[in-house]
């Protein structure tokens, strides 16, 4: 189940029936409920690749080319209607509803898609309801009924596993209509017994949709695969699924979406903190930070190439850009739970009808420093939850006359009796460490508290030979931030790039480094030399 569905479905505020039923509620309440995301504001680093996502990708998208494959239009739906509750731009619902009509005339006009793949099947239905959900519109909500209905008639040709992939549309719409038809299409998929992939992008998907079977029936057996599905993904530093037999930009959104709910149904910090990963790297890395277009899928030594035509896993892409808001804070149990630090702003309701305001001030990721306003709307107690990255080495917290100290991977709670002008101060030390890779050990790699740093071609125009590159073990050491007004040679949101002490063709030579989501021509795996 995707998350920003989920969100949309609970939120919508225009009825989509005459005479509307009761939603179905599901048997497990979650743990985290993420921010709604007309109550935030994002500023900084994600503000701008959130901009980026909007105005110079989505509003700008090829509409014919759109349907050109069948999941196209449908993941750009749900990646529009979730960029459209956060910003209200009047120009994407433009687009969106040129799209959504497209879409409801060729089903409602006995045309349907001629879609026998389940996850464009998937992806379309829920492109429907994420629209009408999110606007109220009838036609799009009775299209996507009809698409529903005719998987239905066509179920005995699906296989258990194509069956189990669409679990999380069709139990939404059995959680807004109460069609019982809907509910025992999941029941059957989701018992039906086959062999759940390890890893790789159908793995993630059919996890996603056993997850979600979870939280309405709250069978912990369903719970269960779908973590022993996570856990069983090889992931790379920079927070991608390694599988060479999917596209990195599919499996990585399939990914984070899972990782996603596996935190709001569990609440548990070691998914915050691989959220923070992939955002920070490998979703920020498919992005064109200027012009929002979408890379091909990236390697860890390469060229990105923009992506021509708006295929399914660009658009892919632009849903995992889209839900960033619903992975940097909310409500954790009876708390208010931060989960990464950017520059930001958020109206949290409470208990009892208290609304806490919320004022993130900094410059994460480039700095460690943070400061956390509280405005409460009357004097409150409750507890304030910090997210302590895995990678922190030190985490330190001061308000008022307390003072605390996080464990790396874990939560840091602050209990208290809030009131207007409370304000946290968060210090992170952001050091630099290395990675080695398991299969090479001649290599190693880079990470600045959340970023991965890579070699960037053109900051180092003089290395024509990357393989004449070699470092120290213990080179991350001498990793130095550049003058704040240094020449970017290329499109970077990051104010710095770095430097770090290696050797070139035998001789010693500084290496500049900018994080991974801003290269384009780079390098991150570089040669490591034997002795220091």
């Amino acid at each position: 189940m995707h998350l920003s569905l989920r969100c949309l479905l609970i939120v919508a505020a225009v009825p989509m029936f005459a005479d509307p039923p009761k939603p179905v509620l599901d048997v497990v309440s979650d743990a985290f409920t993420p921010v709604a995301q007309d109550q935030q504001h994002v500023g900084g680093l994600l503000a701008a690749r959130l901009r980026a996502n909007t105005e110079g990708f989505l509003e700008r998208i090829n509409q014919k080319e759109l349907f050109a494959e069948p999941a196209t239009a449908g993941l750009f739906l749900i990646a529009g209607s979730n960029s459209y509750a956060y910003t209200g731009d009047v120009q994407l619902r433009s687009v969106m509803d040129r799209v959504a009509r497209a879409l409801a005339k060729t089903e409602l006009s006995g045309g349907e898609q001629n879609v026998t793949d389940s996850s464009e099947n998937a992806a379309l239905l829920a492109g429907l309801l994420a629209y009408a959900t999110e606007t109220g519109d009838d036609e799009a909500f009775a299209a996507a009924r009809k698409l529903a209905n005719s998987i239905l008639k066509k179920a005995t040709g699906l296989t258990a596993e194509a069956s189990a992939v669409l679990i999380g549309p069709m139990l939404d719409l059995y959680r807004e209509t109460g069609d019982r038809r809907y509910l025992e299409f999941c029941d059957r998929a989701a018992h039906s017994k086959f062999e759940l992939p390890a890893t790789g992008l159908e793995a993630l998907r059919i996890a996603g949709g056993l997850l979600d079977y979870y939280t309405h029936s709250g069978d912990e057996s369903f719970l269960k695969r779908a973590i022993t599905v996570w856990n069983a993904q090889h992931v790379s530093i920079t927070g991608a699924p390694a599988d060479e037999t999917a596209s990195t930009l599919c499996a990585t959104v399939a990914w984070f979406r899972l990782t996603l709910d596996l935190f709001r149904i569990t609440g548990q910090a070691q998914y915050a903190d691989n959220l923070e990963r992939t955002i920070y790297n490998q979703l920020l890395a498919a992005q064109e930070p200027a012009t929002g277009h979408i890379y091909d899928s990236e390697s860890p030594n390469g060229l990105k190439q923009v992506l021509v035509k708006p295929v399914p896993c660009a658009l892919a892409e632009a849903v995992g850009l889209s839900q960033i808001p619903d992975a940097i804070w909310g409500r954790l149990g009876n708390s208010i739970a931060l989960l990464t630090y950017p520059p930001a702003r958020a109206n949290i309701r409470l208990r009892r009808r208290n609304t806490v305001q919320i004022y993130m001030e900094g410059n994460y990721p480039e700095t460690g420093d943070v400061l956390v306003h509280v405005e409460p709307n009357r004097e409150t107690r409750f507890s304030l939850r910090l997210r302590v990255p895995s990678w922190a080495r030190k985490f330190a917290v001061e308000v008022g006359e307390t003072r605390l100290m996080g464990k790396p991977g874990e939560f840091v709670t602050v209990s208290r009796q809030w009131k207007k002008g409370d304000t946290v101060k968060i210090s992170i030390e952001l050091t630099t460490e290395t990675h080695t890779d398991p299969t090479r050990p001649d290599v190693i790699a880079f990470q600045r508290g959340p970023q991965v740093l890579v070699l960037d071609r053109s900051l180092n125009p003089s290395l024509t030979d990357l393989g004449s590159i070699s470092l120290a073990p213990k080179a991350a050491a001498s990793v130095t931030p550049l003058a704040q007004d240094t020449r970017m040679p290329f499109s970077a949101m990051s104010e710095r790039a770095f430097q770090v002490a290696g050797q070139y063709a035998g001789k010693q030579e500084k290496l500049t480094l900018v994080p991974f989501a801003d290269a384009r021509s780079y390098a991150l795996w570089l040669p490591m030399r034997a002795n220091p």
